[in-house]
């Protein structure tokens, strides 16, 4: 029988769940945290959002490096003047630029 933990289908629910987690975890993604440098304490960290996941904590530290990245590439894309040019002729059509994520507005927390 197939463990459910190794097959957890990530989807735009489970994408923000995971980030709701990871916010309440700064030793995750906040370099000024106390914790940040403790690889003890982001051990706990990807235990316990595993297991409110239901899913392997590098599955989910995966999802959480890739999500990160596709946010950070989202963010530089908005900061250059280029993004405005792209934007405003997609948006009419209702695609996203290069880069841009659903998850975008809930993932801001990690460069504030």
């Amino acid at each position: 029988m197939d463990n459910p933990k190794k097959t957890l289908q990530w989807d735009h629910a489970k994408d923000e769940m995971l980030i709701e987690l990871v916010k309440g975890k700064p030793e995750l993604y906040d370099l000024t945290s106390l914790h940040y440098s403790d690889n003890v304490a982001k051990r706990r960290s990807w235990v316990e959002i595993s297991r409110q996941m239901g899913c392997e904590g590098s599955k989910c530290k995966e999802r959480w490096e890739s999500l990160r990245a596709q946010y950070l590439l989202h963010f530089i894309i908005c900061k250059s003047s280029t993004y405005t040019t792209i934007s405003s002729s997609n948006t009419e059509s209702g695609e996203h630029p290069r880069g841009a994520i659903t998850s975008a507005a809930c993932m801001h927390f990690t460069v504030v």
